[in-house]
């Protein structure tokens, strides 16, 4: 994890275990501030899902942490609505505050001495983007490399920019069938495809830009 509001959004295509951006990091609960709030940007959305979340690599569902961790999940839709759990902390969170087309965590954690001993580190298994298919005209998740480079060349958010009338999508088609092939493990570990993408790309776009 780092901290920052200027940080680049990462780009994450297949599933990847990753931590994030903390962009958000406010006390609450009273004198005392027993709670820890963090908005923690994974990557670019729309993702498929956000999964187990490891604090200080244990899970976040860990008898430890029972009563002590509240997580929200925003899969980065470009409509996501503002964090209710957030709304607590001491530092305004508003209405306003969505993290628009950013897939995050709203954390609230609450002080244990024996359990926090300093800022933790957060995780999350993310199953990523979102990607257009052109041989089935739908768009959802997708670990296959060819429709994985045809969303990176076409988006005008994060990626290149193209114009889809400038792609041959016969042969991304192609590529997506051929990356789709079931083989046999050499090492009798079972059948897979042959290939697959699971990749974090950094972009060029700012968190908040």
């Amino acid at each position: 994890n780092k901290q920052s509001n200027v940080a680049q959004i990462p780009v994450i295509y297949g599933q990847r275990k990753v931590g994030g951006t903390r962009v958000f990091v406010s006390t609450g609960g009273g004198k005392k501030n027993k709670y820890l709030y963090i908005a923690l940007a994974l990557c670019e959305g729309e993702i498929e899902e956000i999964g187990d979340v490891y604090i200080n690599d244990v899970l976040s569902t860990d008898s430890k942490y029972n009563g002590l961790v509240s997580i929200e999940k925003y899969l980065g839709t470009d409509n996501q609505t503002s964090s209710s759990l957030l709304a607590g902390a001491d530092s305004t969170w508003g209405g306003s505050h969505k993290l628009s087309g950013v897939a995050y965590l709203a954390v609230r954690l609450e002080y244990d001495s024996d359990v926090f001993s300093s800022m933790p580190e957060i995780q999350a298994i993310v199953k990523g983007r979102k990607v257009y298919d052109p041989e089935t005209d739908t768009t959802a998740f997708s670990d296959n490399p060819a429709l994985c480079l045809r969303d990176y060349l076409t988006d005008s958010r994060f990626g290149k920019g193209l114009n889809v009338n400038l792609l041959n999508d016969q042969s991304f088609i192609a590529a997506k069938t051929f990356c789709d092939t079931v083989v046999t493990s050499s090492n009798g570990g079972g059948s897979q495809k042959l290939f697959l993408c699971n990749a974090i790309i950094d972009t060029n776009k700012d968190l908040f830009n």
